[in-house]
Parts: C-alpha cells; sequence; structure tokens
C-alpha cells in the first residue's frame, strides 16, 4: 500500500466523520411537554415512574452456566447477563415512559 492509497483511505474516513458530526448537529432533540406544567416538572414525574417501574419490573438472571472448562462458561454467563441488563434496562424506559404518558406528558421536537 503507497502514500497516495493510505491518504485516500483516510481522508474518506475523514469525511464521513465530518459529516456524520453535521448531521447530528442538525438532529431534533426530543423533550417532554406537557399542557399544564411547568418542563422542569417532568424531572420530579420520571423519578416517581422510573421508581415505580424499577418495582414493577423483575430482573431475571442468567442461568449458572453447566460446564466450566476454562472458565469460558463464566464468560458466557456474564455476556447473557450483560444481554438480559440491557433488556431489563430498556423494558424500565418502556414502563416510565407510559407512566410519563399517562400523566399527560408528551415528546415533542425541538430544534
Amino acid at each position: 500500500m503507497n502514500a497516495i492509497s493510505i491518504f485516500r483511505k483516510t481522508a474518506g474516513r475523514a469525511s464521513a466523520v465530518a459529516v456524520l458530526m453535521l448531521l447530528s448537529a442538525c438532529a431534533t432533540q426530543m423533550v417532554w411537554v406537557h399542557p399544564d406544567r411547568p418542563g422542569e416538572r417532568v424531572d420530579q414525574d420520571l423519578l416517581f415512574c422510573e421508581t415505580v417501574a424499577r418495582s414493577e419490573v423483575s430482573r431475571p438472571q442468567a442461568p449458572p452456566p453447566t460446564v466450566n472448562l476454562t472458565g469460558l462458561a463464566s464468560v458466557i454467563r456474564m455476556m447473557d447477563q450483560a444481554g438480559i441488563d440491557r433488556e431489563h434496562e430498556a423494558e424500565i424506559t418502556r414502563h416510565a415512559t407510559e407512566c410519563l404518558r399517562k400523566k399527560g406528558w408528551r415528546l415533542s421536537g425541538e430544534r
């Protein structure tokens, strides 16, 4: 690989990164709005809704490893648990979002 082809690859990657940064700067930011309450109250309602969601959503555990050859089963279990934890947090977010909607909050785009 010569210097010109390395430069072209690097320049192409830099251009792609620059375009992505510009697009993300123009992206619409979603905010919670309520017809009767000021925007600052969303923090209080969100804390309430997350607390309720965490009490309602049970946290599953990955099954224990059945075979432990050189620790590989433990690594696989940790990876399984990480996936389960991500799903658990997503479920809490879904419950909290539904709770906020029931309280009258709506997501709205803001630039």
